[in-house]
């Protein structure tokens, strides 16, 4: 026997080592003996630590070593993270110092400079696009049944975005574009951007000019949300009234719900969209593209504004560079704040939610898998591996087999061609054998891991999951 797997086994197996002549093998059978009682030990000692946090009583809580709190103070004080993260906070936007960091128009007006390719950041296509992908990816059904009735052939449509093959022309941003008739007369979609899309069709028979389609109007009507819910209806009385406007309502209308919050809209037919998703698909992108000084200053600046918590402490969306920060900062010093926030919850109900805030992070899912001879994969480096072995194994794969195969969405693994690439760590490059470069997105991972796994073991993968 070369392991104890269980108290039954080690009962049975401690007395033979009074009886066993073959030094060797008590060797092996005294060590599986230390190994499980070392593992039964540590499972006791978690169980009381676990029992002590949640039944520490008052006295319990006068005791916490005041010499413990000092180094912890100590170490806060010395933290270098403390400092970089106080320049962070302690920094106005150019917004802030206005007073309009909260204002409704202001984000839409900024939002509206972004999409509109005409304008003097000299990004050109590139937000709407990026948009665009954003919609698909999460409005996929909104989109085709918005298409239904019109010109627009929305499988055509989808593999257009999908593989960037299209053109986008005549493109128009308005703000505050009022409505001219009906119940709804004087009231204002907040912004709409209206365009020419043409599809790419073929080649001539020299294949030497693309061809495209005609051109099919697609409108993005855009209600945005800062502070404020959705009331009276809104969503519902926008999307009649677009369907109804003969300027509009034979054009495909995407609609769409922009909002730093979790509320959603009445209308089912409007895509929900974060302010957080604008920031790290259009705008951080954007910071890695040809742009002056200037342009970089400016994005820089609405990102820091984004950040200017409400009354009611909502956040509309962080960098990722704060993001990274706090997470080191919390890795670092979250022994201190756990026992500040139990101190604090007894004399101050605001505190429980905080404190319940931070426990609820700790027991967050930190599963690891073991695949293909790797061991304790994150979840963001697991479909890498996948896509890698899928690679190996079908010499013929393609992007679009790969992303069918595993359930991948459109942002999550990407031809390099299509991809706005960020920060080196926030993807992985592979080769297809037709000497295609796609990449494989490590920063979105958490809501599609259990489908990828599942796709992945239809096609025999072995996955193991560990603690």
């Amino acid at each position: 026997m070369d392991y104890i797997e269980n108290g039954g086994d080690a009962i049975q197996t401690y007395p033979l080592l009074a009886t066993m002549e073959d030094k060797e093998e008590v060797a092996k059978l005294r060590e599986a003996l230390l190994r499980y009682c070392e593992l039964d030990t540590l499972a006791m000692v978690k169980v009381l630590e676990k029992l002590r946090k949640e039944c520490m009583t008052d006295d319990e809580l006068e005791k916490i070593s005041l010499e413990n709190t000092k180094k912890l103070l100590l170490k806060w004080k010395n933290d270098k993270n403390i400092q970089e993260l106080k320049e962070f906070y302690d920094t106005k936007s150019f917004s802030g110092i206005l007073g309009v960091e909260r204002r409704e128009m202001s984000h839409s007006n900024f939002i509206a400079w972004i999409l509109n390719d005409m304008e003097s950041h000299n990004l050109g296509q590139f937000a709407i696009k990026q948009l665009l992908d954003l919609l698909l990816e999460n409005g996929e059904h909104n989109i085709k049944k918005s298409s239904i009735n019109i010109a627009i052939n929305f499988n055509d449509l989808y593999k257009s975005l999908l593989l960037g093959t299209y053109k986008l022309e005549d493109i128009s941003v308005i703000v505050e574009d009022p409505l001219k008739f009906g119940q709804n007369k004087g009231g204002r979609i907040d912004i709409i951007v209206s365009m020419s899309i043409k599809i790419k069709t073929g080649y001539d028979e020299d294949f030497s000019k693309e061809i495209y389609s005609e051109s099919n109007k697609v409108n993005l009507i855009i209600e945005n949300k800062v502070d404020s819910p959705e009331h009276n209806n809104q969503t519902e009385k926008y999307h009649d009234y677009y369907k109804k406007d003969n300027k509009y309502k034979n054009d495909l209308n995407i609609f769409v719900y922009l909002t730093p919050n979790d509320d959603k809209p009445e209308n089912e037919q409007f895509i929900k969209i974060s302010y957080q998703q604008i920031a790290d698909n259009i705008l951080e992108r954007a910071l890695n593209q040809d742009i002056s000084d200037r342009v970089e200053f400016i994005i820089n600046e609405y990102l820091l504004s984004l950040r200017k918590p409400s009354k009611k402490g909502q956040i509309m969306a962080v960098k990722s560079e704060e993001e990274e920060l706090l997470k080191i900062f919390w890795d670092e010093n979250s022994e201190l704040l756990n026992t500040a926030f139990n101190i604090l919850r007894r004399s101050d109900d605001s505190f429980n939610e905080l404190y319940n805030a931070t426990q609820e992070k700790q027991t967050r899912d930190n599963t690891k898998y073991n695949f293909n001879s790797l061991s304790r994969l994150s979840k963001s480096k697991l479909p890498l591996e996948l896509v890698r072995k899928y690679i190996h194994d079908n010499a013929d794969a393609s992007l679009e087999d790969i992303r069918n195969k595993f359930g991948f969405s459109f942002s999550e693994v990407k031809s390099i061609k299509d991809a706005n690439l960020g920060k080196p760590k926030l993807y992985d490059k592979l080769m297809l054998s037709n000497n295609e470069e796609i990449v494989v997105m490590n920063n979105c991972w958490s809501d599609n891991i259990s489908k990828v796994i599942s796709n992945a073991r239809k096609l025999n993968y072995q996955i193991e999951e560990v603690n």
